[in-house]
């Protein structure tokens, strides 16, 4: 077996263990996950087939939010089918997209300086805490890590003066396949197709780019045709005019995420030349980053990545059984832990599970509610988020410890 493969093989087997190490504790399982499997259920479950995605956060002055590309559904939509709908499948998803993400940076890198330089970034990006956490959930920006390692890899090709009509059109294709899952991947988009054309006296090779960026978008320029160009209407009048709310600064991470590769790239670089000037210092560097890494990976997580103290998938996975067990008709869920109120992530498991919750407008018409809170039994009746205000007067009738002092409460309506 080659070095390189040996490399590879061990890399492979790293990145997976790190990453499937105590996933249902450390996964981020919030609003957004639930918003994205509610959706792809609806779609199978009413067979429907849809041109757009989730909405951004970001709205206009007149309240209009733009759409990405609904390629997030149609990814999921296999893996929930194998696995009967387990959300965890999603996480696998985005594992297995970084792990090619890693295969295609190593091979870029390899191609473009040394196989020194390849196995150093590779090792920051398998190991670092940060990655690692972003590759265990399924999420629009998730995309982004894979698509510009594979542009880089793209760009490498073209780079060596391999430039058949496939790789371009394959570098249009990323292209547009990531801008539809997160418009700031305009920031190694524009460069590269900037770079091509002034690379590029051929039109035809121009033409073929934009043909694969149009193929990535698919789905969002058949909706824009049908739709008056809504999307870029309103991205024009938030250029024009502004966002409903000042974006707060500095923005973050995920908002970076397609820069990963290239700033790890730069990291490994600095600390080859180190090790250059320095013999081992470079090589010792890696080791104690490595080292660091796992003391924030290995110890037991209390809490999913970006989720409220104490609460993980272990936990939400929990609160599902004991509802479903209750088996009430008419009721509702409320989550106090979070700003996600209405619990989108409970939500989808309870829905697969063909006991769902009435709609989020149905709160006043509930007979029961279930809600999650750190809170004891007396602050969660007088607590003033719509959702249970609309539907008291009421009384906790049962209780039950959930894990790491997180309770959920059953409440009946007394009138």
């Amino acid at each position: 077996m080659k070095k390189e493969s040996i490399i590879l093989l061990i890399l492979s087997i790293s990145f997976l263990l790190i990453r499937l190490y105590q996933l249902p504790y450390t996964v981020n399982y919030s609003m957004d996950q639930g918003t994205t499997l509610l959706k792809t259920y609806s779609l199978w479950q009413e067979k429907k087939f849809t041109l757009i995605g989730p909405e951004t956060s970001i709205k206009s002055t007149d309240k209009h939010s733009f759409f990405y590309a609904p390629w997030i559904y149609y990814f999921l939509l296999p893996f929930m089918l194998v696995s009967n709908w387990e959300p965890l499948a999603g996480s696998f998803l985005f594992i297995l997209l970084n792990l090619w993400a890693l295969f295609f940076l190593f091979k870029g890198v390899k191609e473009k300086f040394n196989l020194k330089t390849a196995l150093i970034v590779s090792i920051i990006f398998t190991f670092s805490p940060k990655m690692v956490y972003f590759s265990q959930f399924f999420w629009n920006p998730n995309f982004l890590v894979f698509c510009s390692s594979l542009l880089f890899y793209f760009w490498v090709k073209l780079n060596k003066k391999e430039d058949n009509f496939l790789n371009i059109f394959l570098s249009g294709l990323v292209i547009g396949f990531g801008l539809g899952n997160h418009y700031l991947f305009i920031l190694v988009a524009l460069p590269f197709t900037l770079w091509m054309i002034s690379q590029k006296n051929s039109w035809k090779s121009v033409f073929i780019l934009v043909e694969g960026i149009l193929l990535g978008l698919l789905p969002l320029v058949v909706f824009e045709i049908k739709h008056n160009f809504y999307n870029l209407k309103t991205i024009f009048s938030i250029i024009s005019k502004g966002t409903e709310e000042a974006i707060s600064l500095p923005l973050p991470f995920h908002y970076y995420l397609s820069l990963v590769p290239l700033i790890y790239l730069l990291i490994a670089l600095a600390i080859e030349k180190i090790d250059k000037k320095i013999p081992k210092l470079g090589l010792g560097i890696t080791i104690c980053f490595i080292i660091y890494s796992l003391t924030q990976l290995i110890p037991k997580a209390q809490a999913g990545y970006t989720m409220p103290p104490g609460w993980n998938y272990k936990g939400v996975k929990k609160a599902s059984q004991i509802i479903l067990k209750e088996n009430k008709k008419e009721y509702n869920i409320v989550n106090l832990l979070s700003g996600d109120t209405r619990s989108y992530g409970l939500r989808f498991i309870l829905t697969k599970e063909k006991n769902p919750p009435l709609k989020v407008n149905e709160y006043p018409v509930s007979d029961y509610l279930f809600i999650l809170s750190y809170k004891k039994p007396e602050t969660v009746i007088t607590d003033p988020v719509w959702e249970i205000s609309s539907f008291c007067p009421c009384l906790v009738s049962k209780k039950w410890e959930i894990q790491n002092k997180i309770n959920l409460y059953l409440l009946r309506k007394t009138n």
